[in-house]
Parts: structure tokens; C-alpha cells; sequence
């Protein structure tokens, strides 16, 4: 029986290998961490240390031999003590060199790693990988101990953090100490001791692997598979194989909560390495000679039966050829198991209600509130102008109304309110309704987004702008109604105009937008919310957004079947829900279900032509779209992007030039022709524009290629929080 034994001071190495009760002490260390960690060694006579290959380098025969050789070239005995520095391959080499000097001496363990803390290190598995496969050549040698110090991993390369916490999340099924720990928000080394010493249980029960002891191959069936055919870090192949083998066995519930686990520990962001086309006889190859196969056609595969209760079951591998194919292909058994996910609900929508909950007096109760920062944004503030707020899961209710909550000072009141369009630019004429100065302080590129137009709107009612260097955009009112109709211009924003209506609609005051060559939809939207709101409706449920929804429907085109549980029907106020329309004319399958909204995908994604003057915020989702259609296509009204969050337009153009997307933007006609290629699997590392819908489209472009980092990952908060998630 090994023991674990936790210490938490790095320094303490050179202590636990000098009191190791041996004359003979043989070392066997990493390269990487030798570079690191040489000088905190400064043992006694007896000691000779042998530098292993990094990684996987040391996990050959030829290797074995080469240690093998420098030890006993040096002269060894009986009672020598083996010491293993490294990682998880360091110690399974280092433990195969322990059994086979002298035909086995004792050895211990200092895990450097995450996953060698975890798993490898523990439970005398040792072996090195064979042409045929991984630890195919290797023996069963326990060690003494294995000291563990999570000091180590301060210095531990981010990849193989990563790989350790694929490794871990088997855990979190295994065992249901180590799945309330995470749930419960334990501290890290909790975690980590508990999950070294739930596997060292397990293996004091079932050395040999003859029965209990299997259940902590949950995962790698496929996983080693993965590893192999994508090359993959052992413990990120474990993560893909943990979610493969869930899909393909319907395990619905552990999917989601394999979901959660990504969440808490970032792996949420991780590509997923096969996108259209799963390579299922390259993958079956592998499988076919792993160390599980128990006969000629058939293999113990291991699937949970609910928290910390697995079980080992005996499939053949036709049924797990059968299983992939039908995943892959969307057919039969996978429509049980189709991709189900919800979107967020429209921020459009929910900062137009919110506003107009502030200025009628009836008490407003808003459903399914999105969790943007835009909205997150236009709570705080109106908070903090006096309105009660009652805040309720995803729902809020509000209570009072402006300017009747304000209470007057003349102290400048200054309001955090983000980079968002509509938070800004509604505030502006709902705090113009009263009495005080407010001071907006934005954020990110918002103070350079067009605002003179809603400057000279106020202007005719007499309020105070201050704008200058010190104060974005400051406002004090009353407003003074002077005559019954306000002409604004939106040539570049239809928000100015919104914003003006809803603070001028309980006085029936009408306000007419002037050159309104886009997002005429969202002004429709605005007009039959203010009617709602004036016939005393109470109870507002925000529709799914259609914006953030055309990012998971353009990937679908890719890589098949989703079912959006929370989308229920069209909402003809948001034009972006077009792009159903677009897809349908373009063969896309849908189908709106008591589950919610199904689509099947496109059997034949062929070029397009659409104009974008209601939806410009589908534009960049669009040329990813047509990046990957067969032919030409034709997306018009594009200009208006360079006025967003980011200039948009030129981000995806120069996004199109790194995945050499033919492309060509035509000035005079406002058009961006797009010439449609295959995805060619290169690997790209990507700064977008902070802005989270070009990050959204940078990673759509990653994903259906081959991956690489992405920078600026937290934009996507200001629209779609969990959108690495979903998409994953």
C-alpha cells in the first residue's frame, strides 16, 4: 500500500530525499523540472540522479535500457530506493526502471504535475508506450509514497494545467466527496488531495485491475483514442473522450454536468478536436487495441450510473463503431441526443422595458432578464437614481418611477454604464427627465460611438449637455416640451430616436426618426412596447435574442443537429431572426417543437445574397457564413458597422484575410462580396477587436478550423456570458 503525504513548502525536497531510509539512492528527473528545481537537491553520498527526456521522450523502451544501464553501471542493491521528480511520464518511466533493477526495487513519487498528482503517480501502473499504442509495455509496482506539494504547479506551463484538470473531471463522477467539494467551491489542494486518495482506495481494493479498479478508466476509452488521432495532451483527450462517450450513450445528465465542470474550471474554451467529420475508423483502430478490448470483438467501456456510481460494461466493438456513426452522421439514436442548448434572451428587448418600467408608475415584472453586461450596466444605474429594484433568479420586478423616486441634490451624479449602445443612449433621455446632473462614465470604444445627434435632439428641449474632456456626457433637465413632434436623425443609429420616444411617451409626445436607413424593426420594437406599457400590461417575458442565436445556428450548418430550448417562436421585431429565413432558403431543416426549436442543419450550404440594412449585427456571423458556402456571396448595407463597438467591418475583413477568404468590399454600392472555400484546418491565433461579437465570429472561425488562442475571451459577457459553453 503506497501512502500519500501532502507537504506544503518546495523546499522540503532535498529533507524528504535525505531521510528516505536507504544507503542508495537513485533519482530519476524530468529534464524540465530539473531545470527548475536542480539546485533545491543537494543530497547525500549514496545519490545518483539521472536526467530523464522531457514528457512523453522518456516513455520508450530504449530509454528504460539507457537508465537501466546508468544505474547499474554505478553500482546498486537490493535495498537501493528509487526517487521519480516529474510528471506523469516520469513516473510511469521511472516506475518501470524500479520493477525491473534487480527485478524490482523500492521507489516514491514527487508529482510535479496536476495530472501526475492526481492519477498518474498513484496506484503502480507503470509502463511506456509501444507504435501499437499507449502503456502497452509495463508492469504493476507500487510505490512507498507519494509526496505531494501543489507548490509545484505555480511553475506548471498552462497546457499542462489544462491536461491535469481533464484528468480530474473524471473525478467529479467517480466519486461524490470530490463532486460537492467542486459544487461546494473547496479550496484546490481539497480537491487534489481527496482525488489522489479516492484512486489510492480504489487500488488498495483491486491492485491488478481485475475488477474496481477499472472504473478509473472512465473516459479513456475514447480518450486514448483521441490522444493518438489528434495528438492531444493526455488529460485534454480524456476531457473529449469523457464527452464523446456520455453523447454517444446518451448520458443526457452527465453531459450537463460535465458542462458545469468546464465552466468552473475554464475549459469551456477548449476546441473541440473534431469538427464536421469524426474520423471513426482511425479512432475504431486505436480502440480496437486498447488494453480494455477483454476478447476478440469486445471491450469494457465505463459509464456512469449517477454521482460516484460507475459501472463497467462489456460492449462490442461494432456497437461502439455503430454508436460513433450515428453520432457523426446525426441519425437514429443520436436524436436523443441531439445538441441541446438555450441562447440568451434579447438585451434589445429587456434595456427598452427596463427603461420604460423606470417612467410608469405601475409595478413592472420582467422574465428570463439576459445576463449582459449591457442590462447587468442598466440595472446598477437605475438603482442608483432611486428606483426599487427586486431581483428575483432571472426575473426582476420594478418599483416606483422617474423622475418621482429622484431625490434632488446638487452634487453631480455620475453613473457607471458600460460600452453599450442601448444602456447609454436610453439613459440619457430617461435621466433628462429629471432634475439632478448625471455624469455617464462608458466604458471600452463607447466614447467614440456617434452621439452629436441625440446632443442636438436634447438640445430642443432644453436641457443642459456638458461634453467636453473631463465629462463624456453629462445631462441635467427637466425636459421642456415645446411642440408636439421631435425629428431626429438616424442616419447612423435608430437608438437615439428609441431613447427619445420612451421618455417622451407618457406625455403622447410623438418623435419622428429622420433618415432611418436601418434597424427599422427595432424602432417597431420600440413603438409596441411604449403601446404595451400605456395599456397597463404588467408582465414582460424577454424573448430569446436572435443575434446571439446566429452563432450557434451558423455553426450548426457545420456540425450538425441543435435543439434551442428556450427559443419558442420568431420575434418580428428583432430582424435579426432573418437569418431563419436565410438558412431555410438555403435547405436548412427547422421545426419548432413543445422542446423549442430544432434545426437539422444544411445538407448543401450554397452561396447567398441578402441585405442587411435591419440587421447589422448579423453581418459579421453572415461573412463567416459565407466563408464556408459553396460560391459567391453577396451580403449589402455594410458600411453602417464601422460605427459599432468596433469598426467591424475592416475586423472581418481582416479576419477573412487570415483564413485567406476571397473577399473584395465594394464603396459604391455598399456591398462585401465573399467567395466560399473549405475549412482548411489551419491553426490561428487571433486578437479581435474588443468587442464580443467579433470575438463570437473569431472563434466560429477557429473552431470549424483548427483551433488556436484567442484573445479578449471576456467581451462575450456583454451579450452572450456562456457562449464558449454553448458553442462547445
Amino acid at each position: 500500500m503506497s501512502e500519500i503525504k501532502h507537504f506544503s513548502d518546495i523546499q522540503k525536497i532535498n529533507t524528504i530525499i535525505n531521510e528516505i531510509d536507504s544507503d542508495r539512492i537513485l533519482i530519476i528527473i524530468d529534464s524540465n523540472v530539473n531545470d527548475l528545481y536542480l539546485d533545491l537537491i543537494d543530497p547525500k553520498n549514496g545519490v545518483d540522479i539521472y536526467i530523464a527526456p522531457g514528457g512523453e521522450d522518456c516513455k520508450k523502451l530504449s530509454e528504460v535500457e539507457k537508465a537501466c544501464e546508468f544505474f547499474l553501471e554505478r553500482g546498486i542493491h537490493r535495498k537501493a530506493h528509487l526517487v521519480a521528480i516529474g510528471g506523469g511520464a516520469c513516473s510511469d518511466f521511472a516506475g518501470l526502471v524500479a520493477s525491473m533493477l534487480l527485478r524490482g526495487i523500492s521507489w516514491s513519487v514527487i508529482p510535479t504535475t496536476l495530472l501526475s498528482m492526481i492519477d498518474a503517480s498513484i496506484g503502480g501502473k507503470v509502463a511506456v508506450n509501444s507504435a501499437f499504442g499507449k502503456n502497452l509495455i509495463g508492469a504493476f509496482h507500487l510505490p512507498d509514497n507519494i509526496y505531494i506539494c501543489s507548490e509545484f504547479l505555480q511553475s506548471l506551463p498552462e497546457d499542462h494545467f489544462i491536461s491535469g484538470l481533464g484528468e480530474l473531471a473524471k473525478y467529479f463522477f467517480l466519486d461524490e466527496e470530490v463532486f460537492n467539494l467542486i459544487n461546494n467551491e473547496a479550496s484546490f489542494d481539497e480537491i487534489t488531495i481527496r482525488c489522489a486518495r479516492y484512486k489510492q482506495e480504489i487500488v488498495d481494493q483491486d491492485f491488478k485491475e481485475g475488477g474496481i479498479r477499472k472504473i478509473l478508466n472512465l473516459g479513456h476509452t475514447l480518450g486514448h483514442a483521441i490522444e493518438k488521432v489528434y495528438e492531444l495532451p493526455h488529460g485534454v483527450a480524456v476531457f473529449w473522450g469523457l464527452k464523446l462517450i456520455f453523447n454517444i450513450f446518451q448520458r443526457d445528465e452527465e453531459s450537463e454536468f460535465l458542462n458545469q465542470f468546464a465552466h468552473v474550471f475554464g475549459l469551456n474554451a477548449l476546441m473541440c478536436p473534431w469538427q464536421d467529420n469524426l474520423p471513426i475508423d482511425e479512432l475504431m483502430e486505436y480502440v480496437a487495441k486498447d488494453k480494455k478490448v477483454v476478447a476478440n470483438n469486445t471491450i469494457e467501456v465505463i459509464l456512469p450510473s449517477g454521482i460516484g456510481k460507475p459501472i463497467i460494461q462489456e460492449v462490442s466493438l461494432d456497437e461502439i463503431r455503430k454508436r460513433l456513426m450515428e453520432y457523426a452522421h446525426g441519425k437514429g439514436a443520436t436524436k436523443d441526443f441531439i445538441k441541446k442548448i438555450r441562447v440568451p434572451s434579447s438585451k434589445s428587448f429587456a434595456n427598452r422595458a427596463l427603461v420604460l418600467a423606470a417612467i410608469y408608475p405601475q409595478d413592472i415584472e420582467l422574465l428570463d432578464l439576459p445576463e449582459s453586461t449591457d442590462v447587468i450596466h442598466m440595472l446598477n444605474c437605475l438603482g442608483h437614481i432611486g428606483l426599487q429594484i427586486n431581483k428575483e433568479g432571472r426575473s426582476v420586478t420594478i418599483k416606483d418611477s422617474f423622475p418621482a423616486c429622484e431625490i434632488e441634490t446638487d452634487e453631480v451624479i455620475n453613473l457607471v454604464s458600460g460600452d453599450g449602445g442601448t444602456t447609454n443612449r436610453f439613459l440619457i433621455p430617461l435621466l433628462s427627465l429629471g432634475n439632478n446632473k448625471y455624469n455617464l462614465i462608458p466604458s471600452e470604444k463607447m466614447f467614440d460611438r456617434p452621439m452629436d445627434e441625440l446632443e442636438k435632439a436634447l438640445d430642443e428641449l432644453d436641457v443642459e449637455v456638458l461634453r467636453d474632456e473631463e465629462n463624456w456626457f453629462q445631462v441635467q433637465g427637466p425636459i421642456n416640451i415645446s411642440k408636439g413632434v421631435y425629428e431626429v436623425d438616424c442616419s447612423r443609429s435608430t437608438q437615439f430616436a428609441t431613447g427619445l420616444a420612451m421618455a417622451l411617451s407618457p406625455n403622447d409626445i410623438d418623435v419622428e426618426p429622420v433618415n432611418m436607413s436601418t434597424s427599422r424593426p427595432y424602432w417597431e420594437m420600440t413603438l409596441n412596447l411604449i403601446e404595451r406599457f400605456k395599456s397597463g400590461e404588467q408582465v414582460f417575458e424577454v424573448p430569446v435574442d436572435f443575434s446571439s442565436l446566429g452563432y450557434p445556428l451558423a455553426y450548426a450548418c457545420m456540425s450538425g443537429p441543435v435543439l434551442v430550448e428556450n427559443c419558442k417562436g420568431i420575434d418580428r421585431f428583432q430582424a435579426d431572426s432573418q437569418f431563419i429565413s436565410l438558412l431555410e432558403e438555403l435547405g436548412g431543416d427547422f421545426d419548432f417543437t413543445k422542446d423549442g426549436l430544432l434545426f437539422n442543419g444544411v445538407e448543401n450550404l450554397n452561396g447567398f445574397e441578402i441585405d442587411c440594412r435591419d440587421c447589422p449585427d448579423l453581418i459579421p456571423t453572415l461573412c463567416f457564413l459565407a466563408s464556408y458556402a459553396d460560391g459567391v456571396s453577396i451580403i449589402r448595407s455594410v458600411e453602417v458597422l464601422v460605427h459599432k463597438e468596433s469598426d467591424r467591418l475592416n475586423a472581418v475583413m481582416d479576419l477573412m484575410e487570415l483564413y485567406d477568404i476571397k473577399h473584395h468590399y465594394d464603396e459604391e454600392n455598399d456591398l462585401l462580396e465573399i467567395e466560399g472555400r473549405k475549412a482548411d484546418g489551419r491553426v490561428v491565433d487571433l486578437t479581435p477587436p474588443r468587442d464580443h461579437r467579433m470575438v463570437m465570429v473569431s472563434y466560429l472561425y477557429q473552431i470549424v478550423n483548427g483551433g488556436g488562442k484567442l484573445e479578449n475571451t471576456e467581451c462575450v459577457e456583454k451579450s452572450f456570458p456562456n457562449f464558449f459553453e454553448v458553442i462547445n
